[in-house]
């Protein structure tokens, strides 16, 4: 099927119907619909995203599908307990829904994600279904509705349960949705992030503790509050608050460091 052909096809599915064909694309992208372009490296989900930039009805049409598909069995972890090497790729259908949610910011689809996890976190710690967390964590927070208390409350549970690399994923979640209530965990951010690189070292070489705090200071919302709490704890003279400085350092200009709270 050519390219025009499935596109019209598109236009006459309804939700239910798109979030099959959506499926079943994520599942065999070179069965289903034209063939993938390996060259240019698209994506299963390139063609759909690229028809709701173009139509708007077709947009809210895909957001019903993707929210659809989440709240069914197409995009379930699987967690069944098998030897590591029989363990299967993440789920294509998440893994796409989610890529295409953060593409187009389908902000609506924020209570299908929520739905999602909070369906499926008794799970959250088997490694066969962190990828799948990692997907719908990372959409949900860049689309979370704010300020919002079922979303304040959801970060703050996951930052207290979830293991390894879900739980700095979930204090970005809580901070986009409040900086003011992140700022409290910020002094023990760097103990939390340390023990997540200890049982997972790849995560160091990608500067990953340092993002946590430069993200943090690039927030609109969030440099006030991360400036109040690192000079309230350099006034301290603590450790923590010295180590959070010479983090923010090494990602600004030295001309930037002069927005940087002062040493005591």
């Amino acid at each position: 099927m050519d390219r025009s052909t499935f596109s019209e096809r598109l236009q006459d599915d309804a939700p239910e119907a798109l979030a099959d064909v959506f499926a079943a694309r994520a599942r065999q992208p070179n069965d289903v619909g034209p063939a993938l372009n390996i060259r240019m490296e698209e994506r299963p989900s390139d063609i759909f995203i690229k028809q709701a930039e173009q139509d708007a009805e077709f947009r809210m049409r895909l957001e019903a599908a993707l929210a659809h598909l989440l709240a069914g069995r197409a995009t379930d972890p699987d967690t069944r307990m098998v030897p590591r090497a029989m363990e299967p790729e993440p789920n294509a259908v998440t893994h796409e829904a989610c890529w295409t949610i953060r593409k187009l910011e389908l902000t609506n689809a924020w209570s299908a994600l929520l739905g999602w996890l909070e369906r499926h976190w008794p799970s959250r710690t088997t490694e066969r279904a962190e990828r799948d967390y990692q997907d719908v964590l990372t959409a949900l927070a860049e689309i979370q509705p704010r300020p919002n208390g079922r979303m304040l409350a959801f970060w703050w549970l996951a930052w207290k349960e979830a293991p390894g690399q879900l739980k700095m994923i979930s204090f970005s979640g809580l901070r986009l949705q409040s900086p003011k209530v992140a700022l409290m965990l910020v002094p023990t951010l760097m103990q939390e992030v340390d023990r997540v690189i200890a049982s997972e070292p790849s995560l160091d070489v990608n500067h990953f503790r340092e993002h946590l705090l430069w993200d943090f200071w690039d927030q609109e919302d969030g440099r006030e509050f991360l400036y109040a709490v690192l000079e309230a704890g350099l006034a301290a003279h603590e450790a923590w608050a010295a180590d959070a400085l010479a983090v923010l350092k090494s990602g600004l200009d030295p001309d930037e460091h002069r927005e940087l709270p002062p040493v005591v």
